[in-house]
């Protein structure tokens, strides 16, 4: 359980969120816990669909990580702006399977995806967070492995099977939440059945033929039966919106250019116009200093003192 404050760098001036541990250190094997979130981070790396860990310290017996801000979380942005038209829903899916890929690339299993773990920046880019339960392949040491949220919950990981195809599985529910706008459900009937591949038509009827077909291999109850990261972008539907979402983001970019430009612009014009509306400097620059004795050379002696 950790707070989380926004907070400004003296450094560079920049916004950043910082989370503190409630408590304090019960002992070295609580603070060796605690210590391991911040080695996750670590191994993540530098993506731009993951949000990004800067540093992290330990003051006053307390555990403090400091990472990139983002304006909130996409389950937030649902609240706001929902229900999504279906194109937001496949460039922030096209977000998402990035930020996936860069993880399963590094043998790195998130765990618990779900809308409330995924931050949207102020360019609406979606990026995965929150790596707490993140579990890494290549220890071979499942033993601590936790489960995230249920509702998300692959239903292999009841079996003690961790593999890749669980984040595909928590993406796809996510993508299925978000786009129908629905209520997953907790457990019972309902949450059986989107385990046995079944989505609800009254949900799933507005959206268009490609974007269903993507949803049921994502959810396909069999994990050894359900696509990867790679083979999702590969499809017909993402190569789209893939050409789409780069185009977006290549306008953005420019635009923010024009904007860093023009502030500097006008701050310089600020200066100049400053300059030349005051009057002392304006009275400097067009009369020449006088000189307060005549010039002199300084080898000759006063009158006085020659005799």
């Amino acid at each position: 359980h950790k707070n989380t404050s926004t907070v400004r760098s003296h450094e560079d001036g920049q916004l950043y969120a910082v989370k503190r541990s409630v408590e304090p250190f019960r002992g070295e094997g609580d603070r060796q816990r605690k210590l391991t979130e911040v080695r996750k981070y670590e191994h993540v790396g530098h993506h731009p669909n993951c949000v990004s860990f800067v540093q992290a310290w330990e003051e006053r017996g307390q555990l403090y990580i400091q990472t990139e801000l983002c304006p909130g979380t996409l389950l937030q942005y649902c609240e706001e702006y929902g229900p999504l038209s279906e194109w937001q829903v496949q460039t922030f899916l096209w977000d998402m399977l990035q930020g996936l890929r860069h993880l399963h690339d590094r043998n790195l299993l998130h765990m618990d995806i779900k809308p409330a773990n995924i931050f949207v920046s102020s360019t609406n880019v979606c990026k995965l967070g929150d790596f707490g339960l993140m579990l890494e392949l290549d220890s071979g040491d499942l033993r601590d492995a936790q489960e995230g949220d249920p509702r998300y919950m692959a239903p292999e990981l009841l079996r003690g099977e961790y593999t890749k195809a669980a984040d595909v599985f928590s993406l796809g529910i996510t993508i299925l939440e978000i786009a129908c706008n629905m209520e997953l459900p907790n457990g019972g009937e309902g949450w059986q059945q989107l385990r046995q591949g079944y989505l609800p038509p009254e949900f799933t009827a507005g959206l268009s033929v490609e974007l269903q077909k993507l949803l049921v291999a994502m959810l396909e109850p069999d994990h050894l039966f359900r696509p990867s990261v790679e083979m999702l972008l590969n499809s017909s539907l993402m190569q789209k919106t893939e050409k789409r979402r780069k185009l977006v983001l290549l306008a953005q970019s420019g635009f923010q250019q024009c904007v860093s430009m023009y502030k500097t612009v006008f701050r310089f014009m600020q200066w100049l116009w400053g300059a030349l509306c005051s009057p002392t400097q304006w009275l400097l620059f067009w009369h020449p200093t006088v000189p307060v004795t005549p010039p002199h050379s300084p080898f000759l002696l006063p009158l006085e003192n020659c005799n």
